[in-house]
């Protein structure tokens, strides 16, 4: 298992406190998830990716970016290795055009999903072609067919379930929503008054201010916090 951390706010945010101060903070997660870590966020319009195939607990590099990283989207993630070398290149969060991604589970016979992949989503990959990166441009590839994010993650979605190959929590952002997405692994999110979180696990002492996700929800949160929620099955 991995953990997934994202937040989307209507004004630029940094997650210091989130990351690394904060009653089970990310940083204290990756006790229990050793093998790499990255943060994915919007610069100007464009997608930043700062990874690194180091445990977060000994890395001043997670340090450093925990604290100076600020966007009104940032997509965090801390890896438990089921599927290919614990390096950077194969650390979360991906991007592909202006997506950032990062999962949360592992996906069996990933050939599966590789033989769905046309050109050019089956090329160039940045990793060595882990089953994340391979769900990813898959994610991407139906997205572009459907000209709608949505309707494309709808519909890549519901050929993973079918599949029946394992857990597929994922997050996503194009630059102006964030997309979350369970099955199979937790997944909570937390609405305050300047942004909304999404995490794998309840940080901070307030249990209350968390809703867990039902299984196959897909929430979608633009950067005025309007949420909306949709099942898959």
């Amino acid at each position: 298992m991995c953990r997934l951390f994202g937040l989307i706010s209507p004004i630029e945010k940094k997650v210091e406190y989130y990351m690394l101060y904060a009653r089970n903070n990310f940083k204290k997660q990756s006790e229990r998830h050793p093998h790499g870590f990255g943060f994915g966020w919007y610069e100007n319009g464009a997608p930043k990716i700062k990874k690194s195939g180091e445990k977060a607990l000994e890395s001043d590099l997670f340090d450093k970016l925990a604290k100076e990283v600020s966007s009104q989207i940032i997509i965090a993630h801390i890896r438990d290795a089921s599927d290919g070398a614990i390096k950077e290149e194969n650390s979360h969060p991906f991007s592909y055009e202006n997506f950032i991604f990062a999962h949360n589970g592992t996906l069996h016979k990933k050939d599966k999903i590789f033989d769905m992949l046309e050109y050019p989503y089956n090329k160039d990959f940045t990793s060595d072609g882990i089953d994340s990166e391979i769900y990813f441009r898959f994610l991407v590839q139906n997205i572009k067919n459907e000209k709608d994010v949505i309707l494309g993650l709808q519909k890549g979605i519901r050929k993973i379930i079918y599949l029946n190959i394992g857990s597929a929590n994922f997050l996503l952002s194009d630059g102006e929503r964030l997309y979350a997405f369970k099955y199979g692994r937790s997944l909570f999110y937390s609405l305050m008054e300047d942004c909304l979180i999404v995490s794998s696990e309840i940080i901070g002492r307030d249990k209350n201010r968390w809703k867990k996700f039902e299984e196959g929800l897909l929430l979608v949160v633009d950067k005025s916090l309007e949420l909306r929620e949709i099942k898959i099955e």
